[in-house]
């Protein structure tokens, strides 16, 4: 958490996700979702954010007070103190609310956990330590601190990076509801028909929250490696290594190594890259060289030379 210092006391803002209380993360994805769908400005969502956060009313607050300000000096200063001296205090009181206006613009600048600005495009924060969203019984978790601690299976995992890659790729708006509640009932182990009765920025916030497991993947100093192999050529040339995440059980039981839907998505993981040395290891005993791998399968020489090592 951030602490600002204002004239009379401070304000707490958060520097990432795991500062946001749970009760606010609701309002939060809704408001993300607007932003997504272009019905508000990244200002007016890290306004409200801010406003949520803070339980912060101008529009009520501060416009009672004005208004009864307003009245008292109507009949006190305009009666008794005369035109000019009533003219200056309504600018006193305009300036006051400006400077609250200003305050609030400065403020809202700071809520940076979710987004940041790359000139006018939106660049996603899906940094999470932990589940948002992890209010129910059996809720899926991710915990990461120095180790990673997960009860989301290989099955689970690779089915909501499917429903995932379809939510992105459909263009209906039922079609983009259905994989987002879809991903919710598999990770949830909910019905469909549980899942619809909450709001639609649960399921969303549930999604973003994948997202992010799905990014730790891709960027994990060793499992992001799987993610440079690609196919090249003929796509039945099994000769080839290929560790994408279609049908990637089925490729691990064919290449003999012992595994089962329902074991952890790290193991899974361990699994592919034991198996991504092991045939890398088979090609270069086989007179292979190193350069010719790395044509082969995508991987760049020195990501074979440091998984030989």
């Amino acid at each position: 958490m951030k602490v600002i210092t204002l004239k009379r006391t401070t304000i707490s803002l958060p520097d990432s996700w795991d500062d946001i209380r749970p009760d606010h993360i609701p309002a939060v994805f809704r408001n993300l979702m607007l932003l997504f769908s272009n019905e508000i400005t990244p200002f007016q969502f890290r306004l409200n954010v801010l406003i949520v956060l803070t339980g912060y009313r101008p529009s009520l607050k501060r416009g009672f007070i004005f208004c009864t300000k307003r009245l008292f000096y109507l009949t006190f200063y305009r009666i008794f103190r005369g035109k000019q001296r009533f003219i200056e205090m309504l600018a006193h009181e305009q300036e006051i609310e400006e400077n609250i206006q200003f305050n609030l613009i400065q403020l809202a600048e700071q809520i940076k956990f979710a987004f940041t600005l790359d000139g006018n495009k939106i660049v996603p924060n899906y940094d999470f330590n932990h589940n948002p969203l992890s209010g129910w019984i059996d809720a899926p978790t991710f915990d990461r601190d120095v180790t990673v601690e997960t009860n989301i299976t290989a099955r689970k995992f690779i089915d909501c990076v499917d429903l995932l890659n379809a939510y992105r790729e459909a263009e209906d708006p039922k079609v983009q509801t259905f994989c987002l509640n879809k991903i919710m009932c598999v990770l949830y182990d909910l019905s469909m028909h549980r899942v619809k009765t909450y709001s639609p920025e649960i399921p969303f916030g549930v999604m973003y929250w994948f997202t992010s497991i799905v990014m730790f993947f891709r960027e994990h100093p060793v499992y992001s490696v799987l993610y440079e192999s690609t196919k090249t050529g003929d796509d039945d040339d099994s000769s080839k290594i290929n560790l994408g995440m279609s049908e990637i059980l089925l490729y691990l039981e064919k290449e003999g190594y012992s595994f089962v839907e329902d074991k952890n998505v790290i193991e899974f993981y361990n699994a592919q890259v034991k198996a991504l040395k092991d045939s890398i290891n088979t090609a270069l005993s086989s007179g292979v060289k190193i350069d010719e791998l790395a044509s082969q399968t995508g991987i760049s020489a020195y990501t074979i030379t440091r998984l030989t090592s």
